[in-house]
């Protein structure tokens, strides 16, 4: 039995690569369902999401060194003396939600009734719009990430016999890019000394 085929697609992006956005900016796109046989669901959702995450306690960059250590000891001991184990912490984070926009594509959005989806191909066309805000640039490190992404899940009856009502899910990543704000009071100064010079010529 061949596994279904569920996917967000942009069809004005070709190259493979993440939509780049800016505010304002309406993106247009797809959920691709593609099954061998029928399916018995009762809701297609899309989310619209933005979300910032920050590490409180990011990885230590001294335990290589730490590990770099004990093993010289232990080569020039013989193997006689150990050193103490190290305990890394936990790592802990905090989570903030830019925006979560959804919407219902086909079914029951209260998930109490089911309905059988055809073998074949099926497409869900959708556009959302990124609110006229400059939200930090999408970008991922070690001590922190920010991301958008749209995701698509298909779901069962909230009384499924799975325990969850996610029969398929699909999240596709969007880059980001703010808009490059120009001081005004950078621009008055400027105006302001152009005038005094102008004056200075005439006088």
């Amino acid at each position: 039995m061949s596994t279904p085929v569920f996917e967000v697609r942009f069809p004005a992006y070709t190259s493979g690569s993440p939509p780049r956005c800016t505010p304002k900016s309406t993106l247009a796109g797809v959920v691709y369902l593609h099954l061998q046989t029928p399916l018995q669901a009762s809701c297609l959702s899309v989310n619209f999401i933005g979300t910032e995450r920050i590490s409180l306690a990011p990885p230590s960059a001294n335990s290589g060194h730490w590990e770099g250590v004990a093993a010289a000891v232990a080569a020039a001991t013989g193997g006689t003396h150990q050193m103490p184990t190290m305990h890394v912490a936990k790592q802990r984070s905090i989570k903030k939600v830019y925006f979560n926009q959804s919407a219902v594509l086909w079914g029951d959005s209260k998930l109490r009734t089911s309905d059988w989806l055809a073998e074949g191909i099926h497409m869900f066309h959708f556009s959302c719009e990124f609110p006229r805000v400059n939200y930090p640039q999408s970008k991922r490190t070690p001590e922190y990430e920010i991301k958008y992404l749209i995701q698509a899940k298909l779901l069962g009856t909230r009384d499924s016999l799975s325990g969850s009502p996610i029969i398929l899910a699909a999240v596709q990543p969007i880059t980001f890019m703010p808009e490059t704000i120009v001081p005004l009071l950078s621009t008055a100064l400027a105006d302001s000394q152009y005038d005094d010079e102008a004056m200075a010529r005439y006088r």
